[in-house]
């Protein structure tokens, strides 16, 4: 009896000590650190939340301190300032590898951090230079955010139409400079590509919210991560952006010319933006896909009605995650069962990856072949007009004054809200070539310009932004 006693009491002495706790200090911070910074662990114990709540540094005898639950195995972490923006780096600011740690009883780490990658030195962007950024203003969640647009290095030279590829997370897509952990290097890919002959697309990137990036990219809520804004954040790309690309740029508007794509929670909302929205989206890259944040994905999947012709290119490698090989190919599954062609289904499980920016990188010139490769550029006739010539600006609009050209007077213009609501007709001597159209007291959002010449119309997607 006392045999079987002190055998329990060993084996649960065991147990706990395997998963005692872990205590992480920060024993130096750079000079340069704001005042009244609060600082967080992100890893993968916490799915790189760079603002959890719960591992939330505190002072304690004079160091900002974090006490881990224990558990087993290795996990690796970075320490933030709330956001991926203000992420651990070296001394000038560039980009450190993870930290990483083996639970062992009692462990305590003393954390040294050398600087913040929002303080980085200038001079280290890697981005094309033709790339242009705007600020969009996002109506669904009444936020402002930052989008990059890379067009073909022959865009400006020809009449040519393109495919798009619509992708999140913009800060880790072209620049090194304002990557979390490195970038995809999407443009000197597509450049190469052009390079070799083969066709490319125009790809539009919209940068995430930091620490809103988790709500943003699940239109489901998950009750220890959060997410349910992804709805909006998907009704946004589909008919505020799309539009909106598609009037600023020669593009071809058609399904099968049109891709969304990202990776981790970037690949959940990507295959819920193709699912929601059949007719839009016909094609999807789906990177380590965070699947695992809720099951209600699945169900809405089971329940969907995707577009026949969709093409979806599933990637991870073996070793990201208990749940991902799983969940990767029961989405596969489920879409084969919904009819989609098998060959219009590439599924890639590798061995020598891992769940980062350096992987994707990699096999982005892969996946992107497989989604385009029979996307031939349409030429314009030269005389050819998209719709009408036309022009306006700035859009979005931020003040309350709207410039316009044109050769050819038109007869009225109206500003239409989205749900068809007529908000301002122009007709007569309101409309004088050379007169900017007065727009002020209208709610910022998303609106379409409607401009009549006799019986035909034309119509534009404009963005008010908040003044």
């Amino acid at each position: 009896m006392m045999r079987t006693f002190f055998l329990l009491f060993l084996l649960s002495f065991l147990i706990q000590s395997a998963f005692a706790q872990v205590e992480l200090r920060l024993e130096s911070l750079p000079a340069s650190t704001p005042a009244n910074s609060s600082f967080y662990a992100a890893g993968s114990f916490n799915n790189w939340n760079p603002a959890s709540p719960q591992h939330k540094f505190t002072w304690v005898d004079g160091f900002w301190t974090l006490v881990l639950p224990g558990s087993t195995g290795t996990v690796e972490f970075k320490i933030t300032r709330g956001s991926w923006a203000t992420v651990e780096g070296s001394s000038s600011g560039g980009f450190v590898p993870n930290r990483s740690f083996t639970y062992l009883p009692n462990l305590k780490l003393k954390l040294q951090i050398a600087g913040w990658e929002d303080q980085k030195s200038g001079g280290n962007s890697t981005a094309l230079a033709r790339i242009k950024k705007l600020d969009m203003f996002i109506p669904q969640l009444g936020l402002t955010r930052k989008i990059w647009i890379y067009t073909p290095s022959d865009y400006d030279s020809n009449s040519k139409s393109y495919p798009v590829l619509y992708l999140h997370d913009a800060q880790n897509v072209f620049d090194n400079a304002t990557a979390f952990a490195g970038e995809w290097g999407v443009d000197e890919a597509l450049d190469l590509r052009e390079k070799s002959g083969k066709s490319t697309a125009i790809v539009v990137a919209i940068e995430h919210g930091n620490a809103e990036r988790l709500n943003e990219y699940s239109p489901y809520v998950n009750s220890r991560y959060g997410g349910g804004k992804g709805n909006l954040y998907v009704d946004f790309l589909a008919n505020t952006l799309k539009p909106y690309i598609d009037s600023a740029y020669r593009t071809q508007k058609d399904l099968a010319s049109t891709g969304i794509g990202g990776s981790s929670m970037g690949g959940l909302i990507s295959m819920y933006a193709a699912l929601k929205y059949p007719s839009v989206f016909g094609k999807a890259l789906i990177f380590s896909p965070a699947f695992w944040f809720s099951d209600s994905l699945f169900t809405f999947a089971a329940a969907s009605s995707p577009n026949q012709g969709l093409k979806v290119a599933f990637l991870c490698d073996d070793t990201e995650s208990d749940e991902m090989v799983p969940d990767m190919l029961r989405m596969k599954n489920l879409l084969l069962g919904k009819g989609i062609d098998s060959a219009n289904c590439s599924y890639t499980v590798k061995t020598d990856g891992a769940h980062s920016e350096w992987f994707w990188k990699r096999e982005f010139p892969a996946a992107f072949e497989f989604l385009f490769p029979e996307t031939s550029t349409t030429y314009l006739p030269k005389s050819a007009k998209i719709s009408s010539d036309f022009q306006f600006y700035p859009n979005p609009l931020t003040g309350s004054e709207l410039t316009w050209k044109a050769s050819q007077t038109p007869d009225s213009i109206l500003l239409i809200a989205q749900d068809g609501r007529e908000i301002l007709s122009f007709s007569g001597k309101e409309i004088k070539a050379g007169t900017p159209l007065k727009i002020s007291s209208v709610a910022a959002g998303g609106y379409m310009l409607l401009v009549f010449y006799g019986d035909k119309r034309f119509q534009f997607p404009l963005i008010i932004s908040p003044r």
